[in-house]
């Protein structure tokens, strides 16, 4: 029997091989990776029965063997630390909007020179002042790191230009630059330490430190909800005891993952949508998937629902776009015509493509050069690793055979999955790409994409990817993100199915105000109102 989502929360940070440097789990910057929208906001579990007392300290896990820094770590325990050490020049809220931090101004007239104020008082944990010169050297430090590589390969130059002013030039027009600039700022040199110096509001003096204190200098210091943060190390199976005797007040859960605890307590959760988005792929050089009739048939022949509630028990968020619901452009209007319609799906392949069975074994055949029916069958092809990656597949494969799709599914090992994908031995491909938070879809559908498998982009979306990113004001904004979701959505160069999500699961009370999101989940520690009575 399934659990409740609610009462299934995780421990394991996102980690996924990598395709080429960019086929990974990370946030952001990644492809092939891995649904019921995220819990709302302080979303409480009732059913569960009263915990005891809280002791009166809040406390999180860590992983005090291993490295804090954030450009590198690979603990997830420390990485989730990281935003309560580390700040950016910008954060994303939960809607993807980009909230100044250090940054005091953006100014760009073209959206290929950026010139960039940093704010002004900020001082490091050191008591040293924060400089343009410390912000140039974080972003080429980040430029080099895995985590952040991709999503900063944008950027040609970045230099001080005064003291508090940097410049940043793009290698194309985009206006949507401060949704990348999130990146952790450190003290210049200091980048490859285990605990950089950064600006966020606590220390933590070294890795195997069980308390992290607020930093007298931090100049919102008078608004922290509390000055002294306690640190446990805790295995797996300590967790669920953990957190029922109050002795860990915060668990964080990757709602796609598959791997659970059971957490006992009356808990509040609070998800956020994450970049990372599980589609379909083809290969334009397969016998009728070049056809965008043929692709759309199969869009309008899946069930994403079902996908999200039998493959991932709930987690993630569906979606028909190739923008997440949670963004603050997303218009559910705009799915119109494109979500999941098997009555549609038959109509084009047997109306608009002329398919019809002709032997009796259910599945469509299609008239061939020479004007005979033919039998064309599909190679679909998905990463083994993951089982849940793997059942979604089949979901997929089901919806299309039933729709008479001779669909055949081969699950493979990830060494295997990569050497067909850069081989091109497939029809159809399940993967999922961490997209830069600007959601530049370049890689996967542009002229030169690195992740474009199938030679889906021959330039025809260069026009749509580039008027997103570049557009000026909110209305040009809006009218850009319809043209590209609709684009793609009738043109299926892809078949967007869900955005991974994550939540953060506290005692009920314990943490008013907290707004998780892709930027960190203590992004907004100020705001929050912590009561451990």
């Amino acid at each position: 029997m399934k659990m409740s989502r609610y009462a299934k929360l995780i421990t394991v940070l996102l980690t996924a091989a990598l395709l080429f440097g960019v086929l990974s789990g990370c946030a952001g910057d990644t492809l092939p990776l891995d649904p019921d929208a995220a819990a709302p906001d302080g979303q409480q579990d009732s059913d569960r029965p009263a915990a005891p007392s809280s002791d009166g300290r809040f406390a999180l896990r860590y992983a005090p063997d291993r490295s804090f820094n954030p450009f590198s770590g690979d603990a997830q325990e420390n990485l989730l630390l990281s935003s309560l050490m580390y700040e950016g020049l910008y954060r994303l809220d939960k809607n993807f909007n980009a909230v100044p931090v250090l940054c005091a101004a953006c100014v760009t007239q073209d959206g290929l020179t950026h010139r960039i104020t940093v704010l002004s008082g900020v001082k490091f944990t050191d008591g040293s002042a924060l400089t343009a010169e410390d912000v140039v050297y974080s972003i080429g430090f980040a430029a080099e790191s895995e985590r952040y590589r991709n999503r900063l390969s944008v950027i040609t130059s970045c230099s001080a230009t005064g003291p508090l002013t940097l410049e940043i030039t793009l290698d194309s027009p985009n206006r949507s630059l401060p949704e990348l600039l999130d990146i952790p700022i450190v003290k210049a040199d200091t980048g490859e330490n285990d605990i950089p110096t950064g600006t966020g509001p606590f220390i933590l003096p070294r890795p195997a430190a069980t308390l992290m204190r607020a930093y007298r200098g931090y100049r919102a210091y008078d608004d922290l909800p509390l000055t002294e943060i306690y640190l446990k190390e805790l295995a797996d199976s300590e967790l669920p005891e953990s957190f029922a005797d109050y002795s860990l007040d915060l668990v964080w859960d990757d709602t796609c993952d598959g791997s659970h605890l059971m957490l006992r307590g009356n808990c509040e959760v609070r998800g956020y949508s994450s970049t990372i988005l599980h589609y379909i792929g083809f290969n334009m050089y397969s016998t009728l998937l070049g056809d965008p009739a043929m692709r759309r048939a199969m869009n309008l022949a899946i069930d994403r629902s079902a996908i999200v509630r039998d493959a991932f028990d709930g987690g993630g968020s569906e979606t028909v776009l190739v923008l997440p619901k949670a963004h603050r452009l997303y218009n559910a209007s705009w799915e119109a015509g494109f979500s999941f319609s098997p009555d549609d799906s038959a109509k084009l392949l047997k109306e608009d493509l002329g398919m019809v069975e002709k032997t009796g074994d259910r599945f469509l055949d299609y008239i061939s050069a020479n004007g005979k029916f033919k039998r064309v069958s599909f190679r679909f092809i998905v990463n083994s690793d993951n089982p849940a990656k793997a059942e979604a597949a089949q979901i997929v494969t089901d919806r299309l055979r039933a729709a008479g799709l001779d669909v055949r599914l081969e699950t493979l090992p990830w060494e295997t999955f990569v050497q067909r994908l850069e081989s091109g031995e497939f029809d159809m491909y399940y993967a999922e790409v961490g997209l830069p938070p600007d959601f530049d879809l370049s890689r996967l559908v542009s002229s030169e994409g690195a992740l474009d498998f199938g030679s889906v982009g021959n330039g025809q979306y260069d026009d749509l990817i580039g008027g997103f990113l570049n557009a000026n004001g909110d209305e040009e904004k809006t009218m850009a993100a319809k043209r590209l979701c609709r684009g793609i959505a009738s043109d299926c160069p892809i078949i967007p199915l869900l955005y991974r999500e994550y939540e953060i699961c506290t005692h009920r009370g314990t943490a008013v105000g907290a707004e998780p999101s892709v930027s960190g989940i203590f992004g907004n520690f100020t705001e929050w109102n912590i009561d451990l009575s």
